[in-house]
């Protein structure tokens, strides 16, 4: 899953202000028992709702009716759109918010063509709105990653390229896992790669080919591998992965996505999901959603 982060502020006594920890509990409450929304027979609310130390976990609900578009045959610019009225059909996002920072975190994904992106934000805002009783504004934040997050990235996506920098003289440890499967290769090919490689390799970009992917790609995980043992912030440089369908580009700092592996398995079941991100944006979380 990505998400993208918004800076929350909002309109107090005149000035835009970014929203405070404070206003939690009054947040929280207030989603707890926000009413169900209908705007032209199709209807959204915010659902299963959580909290957790600073965080609120939810799912915006969207409903809406499937649309069967019909061509005239005759002619290349007539067409009619039925609405298939018992085609009701529900959207899921997800959200999180961190209170403390007064950031909120939105799912990006591929919308149904009956729903879009900015109406999902906007839906969302205005539910903010209601619950604090104030004008909102949402401002993109840029998202930083460190070499651990990226990592998980790597071995989790669907990763169409990758880049790495710096890496004259930085050796590969011995007894490193490079092979996935087939380790047996291991021994001679770090003896190889840091006899032959290390002293004279300046960088890496490598891309994979149409339908496949690097992350079990051995020269894409010596980088990794540099990176993480050698803890530097210029040794990685960006990657690309394909996430929901759509390309996203990840960098050590100022991205546009915050990503977080979930299974496919457990994109349905909103409890599995929020104790995924849970577990991955904060140090506290006491797994209370495993149960």
């Amino acid at each position: 899953m990505r998400f993208t982060a918004y800076d929350i502020y909002g309109c107090v006594e005149g000035k835009e202000k970014r929203i405070n920890g404070n206003k939690k509990e009054k947040l929280l409450n207030a989603l707890y028992r926000y009413p169900k929304k209908i705007i032209d027979d199709n209807s959204y609310a915010p659902i299963h709702i959580h909290e957790d130390g600073e965080y609120i976990l939810g799912t915006m609900a969207q409903s809406y009716y499937k649309i069967l578009t019909k061509f005239d045959n005759s002619t290349d610019d007539t067409k009619d759109e039925i609405i298939l009225e018992d085609n009701i059909i529900n959207d899921k996002t997800y959200f999180y918010i961190n209170c403390e920072e007064s950031r909120i975190y939105i799912q990006g994904k591929r919308y149904p063509a009956a729903l879009n992106k900015k109406v999902t934000i906007e839906r969302i805002k205005n539910i903010l709105e209601d619950c604090l009783e104030c004008n909102i504004t949402f401002v993109p934040a840029k998202i930083d990653y460190t070499i651990e997050e990226i990592d998980e990235v790597f071995r989790e996506s669907f990763v169409k390229s990758i880049s790495f920098r710096n890496l004259e003289g930085l050796k590969i440890p011995e007894g490193t896992a490079v092979h996935n499967p087939k380790k047996e290769l291991d021994d001679a090919f770090i003896e190889s790669y840091n006899i032959y490689s290390a002293p004279t390799l300046s960088s890496m970009d490598l891309k994979a080919k149409n339908g496949e992917q690097l992350s079990k790609n051995p020269l894409a995980r010596v980088g990794m591998i540099l990176s993480r043992e050698y803890k530097r912030k210029d040794i990685f440089k960006n990657m690309e992965i394909i996430e929901d369908g759509q390309t996203t580009q990840v960098k050590p700092g100022g991205n546009e996505h915050k990503v977080i592996y979930v299974p496919k398995k457990d994109l349905d079941d909103s409890y599995e999901t929020y104790d995924r991100i849970m577990k991955k944006v904060s140090k506290n979380y006491n797994g209370r959603f495993e149960d």
